[in-house]
């Protein structure tokens, strides 16, 4: 299991997320994990709304952080997103949730929050997993 720290610095070689997106690693346990991203002007599309890819981009590597956070090399190969609220300001959550961890597939929810709590987004991904050899 990785500590916050170590996944802090294993997951800042994934350059879009970290770098382009701002998306910060707030917790990790086994499974889960929290990420939080602050809304800035780069993140607006032409209705000064969140645009629906940097959303994604938050969900997505939460799941990545969540899923790799043990022993398997796990890569998501299906995924969806619904909308339910748009965002202009303030700072975005995204909080996985393990619906199903098998030997080679896991299926995770990950809802996004802003931060009063509302849902402005759930995502579902699939992902494909294998035993890391140590």
């Amino acid at each position: 299991m990785l500590t916050i720290e170590q996944a802090k610095q294993i997951f800042s070689n994934d350059r879009f997320a970290t770098k382009q997106a701002d998306i910060i690693i707030e917790e990790i346990s086994p499974d889960n994990a929290v990420c939080s991203m602050q809304i800035e002007s780069h993140h607006l599309n032409v209705n000064n709304t969140v645009m629906g890819g940097a959303i994604f981009t938050l969900a997505d590597f939460c799941f990545a952080v969540a899923a790799n956070a043990g022993d398997y090399l796990t890569v998501s190969i299906q995924s969806s997103i619904t909308f339910l609220r748009a965002a202009t300001q303030g700072c975005l959550y995204a909080k996985t949730t393990p619906l199903k961890i098998g030997k080679s597939v896991c299926f995770y929810r990950i809802d996004i929050t802003d931060e009063n709590g509302n849902m402005i987004a759930e995502v579902n991904i699939t992902g494909s997993r294998r035993a890391v050899t140590k």
